[in-house]
């Protein structure tokens, strides 16, 4: 029976130390849910199918946290990743079942980064306790070699590998300097000698402070990655005594085609199978500074190289590559483009057609550099990845309320690019290893930061609707100027629309929403809306649906999307031709033939962008009894319509974010907005975000 399964579940939990508190908080909320199917009175067979497969997910949880030692425990770096997804399908069970009134965990992402910070503590707690570290590890020395590769392997993935999931960086960055001290006591508790490590290789940087102690300055924090790209392959020689056999003369594998003899002449000194003949520390590290000294020289003189290639368009080196026949495409376009400008200096402006016209990119302004500098090893910031940049995505608070000193220099902003620590570039590291970085570094230290302009843009925030019915409102909408057939044309001639969106998963709020809406009456009026239609919608479980044909069944473009990720969505209509098209993110996903627009076309004068009416027995309801506005929960970077057909490869330019073979939008969110006041809903808010062309949707 599912409800005794979880009462064991809820007892056992109390073994996994310090993940107890997640993993009865994911219990609890699989005991709610569960009531809640057996309560109800006609339950969905897939519902208990989904029920069974959390509960088991749990199950298997429980059973491998239970097993294994400390060194199991720190190792399993999926841990928390896997009890995170489990929270995300209970979020998702529940919104299915109905059931988010008896969902009392449902604020649990707010709760995350407390939870894993006492996790964080419970581990520390364990590994500082040498007593405690050498009774779990009582055995063979087969055993604590297998104990010290593990700890090891574990540090070099997260840094390498580590999870991006939202609320676990702060714990990923400190886990992996905790694996470092780990690593550190296990090799003084089994009493290995430094630099002989049985099986394979470690960097200077792990058995310094043991036997040697080497200044910490940046010029000797020399990191594997800076002088060997291959050291996972060529330095390691077994990660694992288990999958490799304990033998501690085992060969060094072959020689790689790309390393060179300088290099191979070290690795093949340290792993050399006579102690006696293997150099010492103070020599590696003096020999690694200088060929990370050497490699650096190189990069300065291949930068110096290409800096001096004349005539070499930057831009296009790094755009993707064009879709088959664009280049014949462009050279036709431009010449139909010369003849339209030169046609249109002695016609007559028309405001119901489009002409090309030319437009001159704005003057871009120059990147802001400030240099903070730092005396404490609290940073009092969060940052991210925004492509290949690391940039400041949040400003932190003491427990006193007090900012850091970032905060308080006044010269940084969310959205500063991280680039220089004491003028040593960052470039080509990722937010793990910058992080890790700048707390090895002493103080005081010197923190560059640059604002690039390009980097982020304006976008729309709208509020969603809200999971209380006593908060409910029509929630934040953009209205369009002029119904259906003036916006988007007649139902007898074509258009394209282009859509850049987000969701955001709000604790407090449904997911989806309402996309761009048409009714028979104003967003401002009070008045019910007899005759609406939902155009794009985004259901709660996630599904993206458009409907803008005479067809009464909604056409279902894409399943299950994953919030705070920017998707682009593409329609385009063409009467003559009775065809519909639907693209997402560049691709054709839908192309219906034979068909018309729905016939309430010309019958609905306003349209809105950001909610919108539903009801009856349409399948996006929020509940199946809903009837009201159902406004979209998340960011829109913009909206464009054509009254004309876009092509494939103008479809594919535009997702790519260029334009230069596209006309110029009829209507155009970004540049047409403008602020209106209204009485019974809102405006939604400007922010400023990452680009579409960035992926990942992040608010600054």
């Amino acid at each position: 029976h599912p409800l005794l399964a979880l009462e064991q579940l809820m007892s056992q939990c109390a073994e996994l130390m310090e993940l107890r508190p997640l993993c009865e908080s994911a219990c609890g909320r699989l005991t709610a849910l569960a009531a809640h199917v057996e309560a109800a009175e006609r339950a969905d067979a897939s519902l208990g199918a989904r029920l069974d497969a959390l509960i088991e997910r749990l199950e298997g949880f429980v059973e491998r946290g239970t097993r294994g030692n400390i060194v199991s425990r720190l190792t399993d770096v999926h841990r928390l990743h896997a009890l995170y997804e489990l929270n995300l399908a209970l979020d998702a069970a529940f919104r299915a079942s109905n059931a988010l009134h008896v969902d009392a965990g449902r604020d649990w992402k707010a709760q995350w980064q407390q939870a894993t910070d006492f996790a964080e503590q419970r581990l520390k707690s364990a590994v500082l306790d040498r007593t405690l570290l050498r009774r779990e590890l009582e055995g063979s020395d087969e055993r604590q070699r297998e104990a010290l590769a593990l700890v090891k392997f574990a540090a070099e993935n997260l840094v390498h590998h580590g999870d991006e999931a939202d609320g676990q960086t702060e714990f990923r960055t400190s886990r992996v300097q905790l694996l470092k001290k780990v690593f550190r006591l296990l090799l003084s508790v089994v009493n290995v000698e430094v630099p002989v490590i049985p099986d394979w290789f470690i960097s200077p940087n792990d058995v310094a402070p043991l036997k040697t102690v080497i200044t910490s300055d940046a010029s000797a924090d020399v990191r594997p990655g800076e002088w060997l790209p291959l050291a996972n392959t060529v330095i390691v020689k077994q990660f694992s005594t288990q999958q490799h056999g304990t033998s501690a003369d085992a060969p060094l594998p072959e020689r790689d085609a790309r390393v060179d003899d300088e290099t191979w002449a070290l690795v093949s000194a340290m792993c050399s199978l006579d102690p006696e003949t293997r150099p010492s520390i103070a020599t590696v590290v003096a020999s690694l500074k200088a060929m990370a000294e050497s490699a650096r020289a190189q990069s300065r003189s291949d930068a110096a190289r290409a800096s001096r290639v004349v005539g070499r368009d930057a831009a296009s080196l790094n755009a993707p590559a064009s879709p088959p026949g664009y280049a014949d495409y462009r050279r036709s376009f431009m010449r139909s483009r010369q003849g339209s400008l030169s046609d249109s200096k002695s016609a007559s402006s028309d405001s119901s057609s489009v002409l090309f016209k030319s437009e001159q990119p704005p003057p871009r302004a120059a990147d802001t550099v400030s240099v903070v500098t730092l005396h404490q090893k609290w940073l009092g910031i969060k940052i991210n990845s925004i492509g290949t940049k690391i940039v400041v995505s949040k400003f932190l608070r003491a427990a006193s309320g007090a900012m850091g000193e970032i905060e308080t220099s006044g010269t940084v902003q969310l959205g500063d690019v991280i680039y220089a620590v004491n003028n040593q570039t960052v470039r080509g590291m990722d937010r793990h290893r910058i992080g890790a970085f700048i707390q090895s570094t002493p103080r005081p230290l010197a923190l560059s930061f640059k604002r690039e302009h390009g980097l982020l843009d304006d976008c729309f925030r709208f509020n969603g609707l809200r999971l209380e019915e006593h908060w409910r409102d029509r929630g934040s909408v953009v209205p369009l100027p002029g119904a259906l057939d003036r916006v988007f044309g007649p139902p007898t001639g074509a258009f394209s629309l282009e859509l850049w969106f987000s969701l955001a998963d709000a604790a407090d709020s449904f997911l989806g929403g309402i996309l761009l809406g048409a009714q028979d009456v104003s967003v401002d009026d009070s008045s019910w809306a007899y005759v609406h239609k939902q155009l794009v919608v985004v259901d709660p479980q996630g599904n993206l649906c458009c409907s803008l044909l005479s067809s009464e069944a909604p056409l279902l473009v894409a399943r299950e999307l994953t919030p705070n990720i920017w998707y682009q969505l593409v329609v385009t209509f063409k009467a003559d031709e009775r065809q519909l098209s639907v693209y997402l993110d560049g691709e054709l996903r839908h192309t219906a033939t034979d068909c018309s627009l729905f016939q309430q076309w010309e019958r609905l004068p306003y349209v809105n962008v950001g909610s919108g009416c539903i009801s009856g027995i349409s399948p996006a309801k929020p509940t199946p009894d809903f009837a009201g506005w159902y406004g979209f929960n998340g960011l829109v970077h913009d909206l464009k319509v054509w009254r004309s057909l876009l092509g494939d490869i103008e479809v594919h330019q535009l997702f790519r974010g260029a334009s230069d073979c596209v006309d110029i939008p009829s209507y155009s969110l970004r540049r047409d907005f403008r602020k209106k006041a209204l009485q019974s809903v809102q405006l939604p808010e400007r922010v400023r975000a990452s680009r579409p062309q960035h992926v990942v949707a992040q608010v600054y």
